[in-house]
């Protein structure tokens, strides 16, 4: 899909800058309207627009917004000369944003706008008071030089505090709806053969920003110049200089798939947050503590100043805790996800490894349990490439398919724990055997904090490669939510969405999860299509009934129903898939769910350990040597304390 304004026609491009101008016109002239603006003055929230419809659609949504600004100035009454001045100021106002987001780079490759990640959240707020500042000095040559306003001035202030607080509002949101959208956007190609080097313009953009911080100092500690006019046109010469600095890196497109990112949601809702807080306390601001300088400078004048303080405090929280959140979590865990369903689909796996480890190893965190799942995913890898060329060598079907079936059962037995740990509060012990044919069930189990342990059985749809690599990402989303998350339903409810995601093969997982609380024994589960689990009170097993939610990976969006059990000491639970009530044997008939409750009951005294075994040897001595189809898991789990 073509995602580029700059390739389609003239006419797609005009309707373009026409909306930008028309969105600007709506929203502008109400405003002004309900709250009037006196004199000539770029002090209006909506403005806040203007940079954003620039670096989205380039010339074209600046030249949308040049029209509609000499529209609006002139119907408010501005002289003919000030709207042309006025929209030149707006043009340059919406267009060089656009030329610093594809010419900025300081975080590694220059992207399409999308705040995906915590960097371009940071180069946006500086492409913001970079803009803020140029443009603030601009109005206040031009201001000073027609006496409305001195340069150096509360007034030039309140416009730099307005356009940076209102860019990054809007451009949050805006840029965040062309991402879930897929707007189409304008990307530049690059200049192969520019006329003056990249380091001649960004020395122009310090001489210009130099130009009114000097101006502005001199203004202060002397007399005023009356050669404003020179100092203004010489910085808006720069301006203009400015704005043909040409592209000199090639542009990393990204793939608009509708889909926000972990990291993008946390960006809106940081900002959405602060937004809000920053409105309401500055309005209790100026309504409990500000009256005297809200008679003196006006409401909005002092309303504008807290939120630029309190918004600027928000945004070095917000970073901060955004980048830790990024570089330990979503970047990780999208990384992860990802990589797997790339891995899954790729039909080139041998020749993709090599990138695929590379961007597992730039993403993930050391000494922590999702930099231990990435390395482990790295080692499958490694192994697997060697498989797969095992696999290339093999000319008959029958042979490929062997090789195949042993990749998937060292993928399904290097990733299942054989280790259990030893607690005072329970025991646990689970077996996994793999069919002939390989399917993806797999357990797991860990501590989520000192009290909290978190317990699982899967069973993947399909056979082969796919459905081990599809258990792997299953069974790392799961414990990597359920450590964030903290909740069995929102764990579930997160995994199934990312499962669901790029799901081409319309693979899903039947699982059920347990969270134990140790010190009280309360348990908490939920199932997603999964087998129910047997429960003993006292030397009896029964069935524990709850709802059988929808299978993970199936519907998006889909809610899962936590259900609570007091259990008291020496309760057992014990959990299977589905290959151990359909072994069948020589004739046909099948183990069924009536056999296992009954070989249950029947062997109640025995530890969990024992009873695991002795369940497993008892379907096997059933199936009297009959290949399974499926495979054959088991966990149990008693309660101590």
């Amino acid at each position: 899909m073509n995602n580029n304004l700059k390739k389609e026609s003239l006419k797609k491009k005009i309707i373009t800058s026409l909306i930008c101008g028309l969105v600007y016109i709506l929203l502008t002239i109400p405003i002004n309207f309900i709250y009037p603006i006196p004199g000539i003055s770029e002090y209006e929230p909506i403005s806040g627009i203007n940079p954003v419809f620039g670096i989205l659609f380039g010339p074209w949504g600046a030249i949308g917004i040049t029209i509609a600004s000499l529209i609006t100035h002139y119907l408010m009454g501005y002289a003919v000369d000030v709207c042309l001045i006025l929209s030149l100021f707006q043009f340059l106002y919406a267009y060089i944003p656009y030329k610093l987001w594809y010419s900025f780079n300081f975080t590694g490759e220059i992207t399409t706008p999308r705040l995906n990640t915590v960097k371009n959240l940071i180069k946006l707020i500086l492409i913001a008071i970079i803009n803020s500042t140029l443009m603030t000095f601009l109005h206040g040559f031009y201001m000073d030089v027609i006496n409305y306003v001195d340069f150096p001035s509360f007034i030039t202030l309140l416009w730099e505090l307005n356009s940076l607080d209102f860019t990054l509002i809007f451009a949050t949101i805006i840029i965040t709806l062309a991402s879930i959208f897929k707007w189409k956007l304008y990307i530049p190609e690059k200049n192969k053969k520019p006329i003056f080097p990249p380091n001649f313009y960004n020395i122009i953009l310090i001489i210009a920003l130099s130009l009114g911080i000097t101006y502005i100092i001199y203004s202060y500690l002397f007399e005023p110049l009356y050669n404003g006019l020179i100092f203004g046109t010489i910085y808006g010469i720069l301006l203009i200089i400015l704005v043909f600095k040409p592209v000199t890196e090639t542009i990393k497109i990204r793939n608009y798939n509708g889909k926000t990112t972990i990291t993008e949601k946390l960006i809106l809702f940081f900002i959405a947050i602060g937004t809000i807080i920053a409105i309401l306390a500055g309005v209790i601001l100026v309504i409990e503590n500000t009256s005297y300088n809200v008679e003196i400078f006006g409401f909005s004048t002092v309303l504008f100043v807290n939120l630029a303080i309190i918004l600027f405090i928000f945004y070095l929280v917000a970073i901060y805790v955004l980048s830790k959140i990024e570089k330990e979590i979503t970047l990780p865990i999208e990384s992860i996800s990802s990589v797997t369903n790339e891995y899954i689909n790729s039909k080139n796996k041998m020749e993709d490894s090599r990138e695929i480890i590379n961007k597992i190893k730039k993403d993930k965190p050391n000494n922590t349990e999702i930099g231990i799942l990435g390395d482990s995913f790295i080692k499958m890898i490694s192994g697997l490439k060697v498989y797969m060329q095992e696999l290339e060598k093999e000319t008959k079907d029958k042979e490929r398919l062997k090789t195949e079936l042993k990749v998937s059962k060292t993928i399904q037995n290097s990733i299942i724990s054989k280790e259990f740990p030893k607690s005072k509060e329970f025991d646990i012990y689970a077996i996994n055997k793999s069919a002939d044919e390989i399917g993806g069930d797999f357990y797991d189990f860990f501590f989520i904090d000192n009290n909290h342990f978190a317990f699982i059985i899967a069973d993947v749809s399909g056979k082969g490669i796919p459905a081990a690599l599809f258990m792997l990402n299953t069974k790392t989303l799961i414990k990597n939510y359920a450590y964030f998350r903290k909740s069995a339903s929102d764990t579930f409810y997160q995994v199934n969405n990312s499962l669901y995601e790029n799901n081409d093969e319309s693979m899903f997982v039947t699982a059920w999860m347990g969270i134990l609380e140790l010190d009280t024994g309360q348990l908490v589960y939920v199932n997603a299509g999964h087998n129910s689990p047997l429960i003993k009170k006292e030397d009896h097993f029964e069935w524990l009934k709850s709802k059988n939610d929808l299978v993970l990976g199936a519907k998006e969006n889909q809610e899962y129903e936590e259900h609570k059990i007091q259990l008291n000491k020496n309760d057992e639970l014990f959990l299977y898939t589905d290959g151990v009530i359909d072994a069948n044997n020589t004739k046909g008939e099948f183990f069924t769910s009536n056999r296992l409750i009954k070989l249950l009951n029947e062997n109640s005294s025995l530890s969990i350990e024992p009873l695991i075994i002795k369940i497993k040897d008892e379907v096997n001595k059933f199936s009297k040597g009959e290949s399974q189809f499926d495979d054959i898991t088991l966990l149990g789990l008693k309660y101590k304390k």
